[in-house]
């Protein structure tokens, strides 16, 4: 049946209709009630300048609605459009073949919910919105309420525009970077719908994967601006390691510290094999941390991380005075691979915390410085460094370790250190290395050893790293020698 300027038509379909050239003679036809077999005549069909290079395709799940009066194409269900590695999809998207526009948005089930929202794609970005306008000539589109993520950055538009990338001088192999630009955005780490904080800006520009510039903008936090104001900011987004912020995770209200934020800092790739993360933690009414953490890593050699802690707490004391209380933390783990070298190991594992604090439910770093149950009612901590040496082709072996316990409710603080420990395995120094004549009764004279070294010291956690740790430290050493002989005498008696 030919197609009517003056009646639409709709059609159920499940797959999509493609090759949309607007201003081609297949649309000419249309027009005049005369509809073409592409099968026949698409090798004879003629574009105009001003169609599009290459063709669109677009379909949709429940039906597609053409409006040849008004040169519009109504998509309903699962509606997507394609065009070079650009792909948009929604609930409902109308197609300005005039124009060369395509208008995206959701439609509202059964219950009155809005469902499909637009959703963008095109090469490696990819963002949702509530309301998209997209211009295939000018590659150029307009967004509502956009919200896209870059690394471990959501970005959410209010109004943005939206400047796709384009061929360099011809050449598609090279392409423009991608632009988008936003007014009354907010940026930040919070997966939220709603966020609940972030750095909010009148105007930004995005730059995927490489920069966010944004202008004169505002630390808003539970949708409360802060006095906290920048004049202006740029954050590379460039893949890999690469210095920069570290946005914090999280904030919260104490009423013994007020309101805070936690794991504020700064990264350091320092080479491939080592980095460097500084952090920091701070309340408006003067309580604050620091911590440095290191990685490190030497394939097939060894790994490990030393993470240092300091934590300066305000306190209101029993007679009302306000006091400070410091309090540390070390950490340190450290594996070395089985097949760095098969005669010498080392390992650790660092857990060691004190304060000079009074308060015997809040001695230990953690306790002060988290809040939750697990920190609070943590009360063991232990640490332990060991390493073992063999001598290859001797019958020596030596080892040696560092142990720690601590006890952050008694506040009691054990340490063992160091332990050595060298064992000679059974000898017979006076076996002749070359036999001449029969075996002497003094060459099966056999000889062990073994010698232990250990000192102890037991002390409380606010006088650790203090002289008078030691005041009552054990030292001792233990040695153990042995001897055998085993012999016959007159052929009748053995002798041991």
């Amino acid at each position: 049946m030919p197609l009517s300027a003056q009646q639409p038509v709709r059609i159920i379909t499940e797959t999509p209709i493609k090759s949309w050239r607007p201003d081609s003679i297949a649309l000419k036809d249309a027009r005049s009630n005369a509809v073409p077999r592409r099968d026949s005549i698409i090798t004879d069909i003629i574009y105009s300048k001003d169609s599009l290079d290459v063709p669109v395709d677009y379909g949709s799940k429940d039906s597609i609605y053409f409006d040849n009066k008004n040169n519009l194409v109504h998509l309903y269900g699962a509606a997507f459009v394609n065009y070079r590695t650009l792909t948009l999809t929604a609930n409902y998207i109308v197609i300005d073949l005039k124009n060369n526009v395509a208008n995206a948005q959701p439609l509202p089930d059964s219950a009155g919910i809005l469902r499909g929202y637009p959703s963008f794609k095109d090469g490696t970005q990819d963002f949702t919105a509530k309301g998209m306008k997209y211009n295939f000539k000018t590659k150029k589109g307009l967004i509502t309420d956009v919200v896209s993520k870059q690394n471990d950055i959501f970005v959410h538009g209010g109004v943005s525009k939206f400047v796709s990338s384009s061929p360099v001088n011809g050449d598609t192999s090279k392409k423009s970077s991608d632009v988008i630009y936003s007014s009354q955005a907010i940026f930040t780490t919070c997966s939220a719908d709603h966020p609940h904080f972030g750095i909010v800006s009148a105007k930004q520009k995005l730059i995927p994967n490489k920069l966010i510039v944004v202008g004169p903008s505002n630390l808003v936090i539970g949708d409360v601006p802060t006095p906290l104001w920048l004049p202006f900011a740029a954050f590379p987004l460039a893949q890999g390691k690469r210095t920069g912020l570290i946005f914090p995770q999280d904030y919260e209200y104490s009423q013994q510290w007020g309101f805070g934020l936690r794991n504020l800092g700064w990264y350091f790739p320092i080479t491939d094999n080592y980095d460097l993360t500084l952090q920091g933690d701070i309340y408006w009414r003067g309580t604050f941390g620091v911590r440095a953490n290191q990685r490190y890593l030497k394939k097939y050699k060894y790994n490990g991380a030393l993470d240092i802690g300091y934590n300066n707490t305000i306190k209101e004391n029993s007679d009302a005075s306000i006091g400070r209380e410091s309090s540390w933390s070390i950490r340190w783990s450290h594996a070395q691979d089985t097949r760095a070298n098969p005669t010498f190991s080392f390992n650790s594992s660092v857990n060691i915390q004190w304060s000079k604090s009074k308060d015997p439910q809040r001695s230990n770093y953690t306790g002060i410085t988290y809040n939750d149950y697990a920190s609070a009612t943590r009360s063991q901590l232990s640490s332990s460094i060991s390493f073992t040496k063999t001598f290859p082709n001797k019958p020596y072996s030596l080892s040696g370790s560092v142990q720690h316990s601590q006890n952050v409710t008694t506040r009691d603080v054990q340490l063992s250190l160091p332990n050595l420990d060298f064992t000679m395995q059974t000898i017979f120094p006076f076996k002749q290395k070359q036999r001449v004549g029969n075996e002497k009764w003094y060459e099966k004279v056999s000889l062990q050893y073994s010698g232990s070294l250990q000192n102890r010291i037991q002390t409380k956690d606010s006088l650790f790293l203090t002289a008078k740790m030691f005041d009552k430290a054990q030292f001792g050493v233990r040695h153990q020698l042995s001897s055998n002989v085993n012999f016959n005498i007159l052929k009748y008696f053995n002798f041991s």
